[in-house]
């Protein structure tokens, strides 16, 4: 048998061994228990990061399509508005057409006098005056038809306007532009 102190020996280096594998234990556990915690934080700050990233794209997205419905609504009004000064514009030109109507119809004749020597006008009978050596119908619109064979030839207020309608565009919109 052991002796007391033998067995106090025996029980110390038992004990000693224990400790000294509870230790290397817990120094294992430790560094798991670190590394663990590394990775976890590791992978919260990934997903932090992602998250923040797709908060920013998200965020651009929004402020992206904002400034496009914004600059959207800014050309429909833009447009609205420039429809709004050609339409009174060319309205005012029609008017004006119409009041010098008379200066057109003098120009054309002198035109057609030396173009054609004859044809067949039709127009009111207040410009009958100006085209003489043709036959003339008497018509109510404010117009003259010049025709001859295949050809025919209308002069109108509104046809002064809409032959010369995109140059007047062109001009109405490099005017608003230069302001």
């Amino acid at each position: 048998m052991l002796s007391e102190s033998e067995f106090e020996d025996f029980k110390n280096k038992l004990l000693e061994k224990y400790k000294k594998n509870c230790e290397a234990k817990i120094k294992d556990a430790k560094r798991y228990s670190e590394r663990k915690v590394s990775e976890a934080e590791e992978k919260g700050r990934s997903v932090y990061a992602e998250g923040i990233n797709l908060f920013l794209k998200e965020l651009e997205n929004r402020k992206r399509k904002e400034f496009l419905k914004i600059q959207l609504e800014e050309k429909k009004r833009v447009n609205l508005e420039y429809k709004k000064i050609e339409d009174s514009l060319i309205k005012n030109l029609i008017q004006k057409v119409n009041k010098e109507f008379e200066t057109f119809v003098i120009c054309f004749s002198n035109w057609l006098k030396k173009d054609f020597k004859e044809g067949n006008i039709k127009t009111q009978e207040r410009y009958f005056k100006y085209f003489e050596g043709y036959k003339k119908t008497k018509i109510k619109e404010k117009k003259v038809v010049f025709e001859r064979e295949d050809l025919v030839i209308e002069l109108s207020p509104e046809r002064i306007v809409e032959d010369h309608k995109e140059i007047l565009k062109q001009m109405i919109f490099s005017q608003l532009k230069g302001s």
